[in-house]
């Protein structure tokens, strides 16, 4: 069974894996842009 609530998720590489459709950020980015998503997603509820 899985949650119904929304998932913020961020795109860690991993060795052999990708991720098509990200950016190359580093991780303080993409944590700042998952915190912006957050606090937007917040702002709906």
């Amino acid at each position: 069974m899985s949650s119904p609530a929304r998932k913020i998720l961020l795109p860690l590489s991993q060795e052999m894996v990708e991720i098509v459709g990200t950016s190359q950020e580093p991780l303080p980015h993409l944590v700042q842009q998952a915190v912006e998503r957050i606090k937007e997603v917040i702002g709906d509820v």
